[in-house]
């Protein structure tokens, strides 16, 4: 039901409970010809209570005005009648119209505190709902900063040690090709950290775009960077897949009008041959990539081979 049909079914309420405290106020007062009611008049007051009651509880602050208004005419003529006869009688009548509007406030009273606390826990929830979205956009900011390398917008050696642990723990195999690029050092030497960082920009961009969404990619450290491929392969698969990389990565570059090419030294390492956890993997794979420098550099060595 839509807040108009609410209204309009409100509104109706009202019109009833205001005719039944009319007809009830009728009954109970012995109108001419209607006297054979009187002894029922009790039965009529509390169907004028109950009629005041129902109209504050669905109409709230609307309701108990028009029903106080409805006890203050009403008690006009027993009022009228006890100044002007002085007849104790009428003492009865008027202290129920006041007895009636005591019970309408109270009511209303709660209502009306009820309603104020239902308000004030809505802000609080909203404010509530709004601290947990700014926490969880401040926790995902935090994630970034923990997962992401500032400088490449890559994932960082702590996202990728934690994927592998997460591999590990579900004893799925992979493999980690581990890059370390050959003579890094020379270039910015040569052309300045400016044209270095350039170039490293670029190498991180060429592993991320080989990588794409087939392998997991990290920059693990100044010019190092690891590929995690999940599932078995063969030797012969992993030499193929590192030389197609090392022919996107060996690709001449051409940054501020220096032209140069960078090779790189692969180490290679699968679980769950060659270490228990991802500290191991990665430390075996580092010294795979030692013994490939040291056997002539731009080329692979697959960790356990001599």
């Amino acid at each position: 039901m839509n807040n108009n049909e609410n209204e309009q079914k409100n509104l109706l309420i009202l019109v009833i409970c205001v005719i039944a405290n009319v007809i009830s106020f009728i009954f109970t007062r012995g109108i001419q010809g209607l006297e054979f009611l009187l002894p029922y008049s009790g039965v009529f007051a509390q169907i004028g209570i109950i009629s005041s009651v129902i109209a504050i509880l669905t109409n709230k602050k609307r309701g108990f005005v028009t029903m106080v208004v409805m006890w203050c005419i009403t008690s006009i003529p027993p009022l009228i009648g006890l100044i002007a006869t002085g007849n104790i009688k009428m003492l009865p009548s008027i202290g129920l119209f006041i007895l009636a509007i005591v019970i309408d406030y109270v009511i209303y009273s709660n209502i009306a505190q009820s309603d104020a606390m239902h308000k004030q826990l809505n802000i609080q929830n909203k404010n509530l709902m709004e601290s947990n979205k700014l926490m969880e956009e401040k926790d995902e900011s935090l994630r970034i900063l923990a997962y992401k390398d500032q400088m490449t917008g890559m994932n960082n050696k702590a996202y990728f040690s934690e994927q592998m642990d997460e591999a590990i723990q579900k004893n799925q195999p992979f493999t980690v090709i581990y890059s370390d690029m050959d003579n890094f050092k020379g270039v910015n030497d040569t052309f300045g950290p400016e044209v270095g960082d350039a170039a490293l920009l670029t190498y991180a961009e060429r592993v991320s775009a080989f990588c794409g969404t087939k392998y997991l990619s990290a920059r693990t450290s100044g010019d190092d960077f690891a590929l995690l491929l999940t599932g078995e392969h063969s030797e012969s698969e992993l030499t193929n897949t590192i030389e197609q990389l090392r022919r996107a990565l060996n690709a001449p570059m051409n940054i501020h009008g220096k032209a140069f090419a960078v090779t790189s030294s692969y180490g290679v390492v699968s679980y769950p041959n060659g270490g228990e956890n991802s500290a191991s993997l990665l430390k075996n794979a580092i010294v795979s990539v030692y013994r490939a420098k040291a056997g002539g550099k731009d080329k692979a060595c697959f960790y356990g081979q001599s």
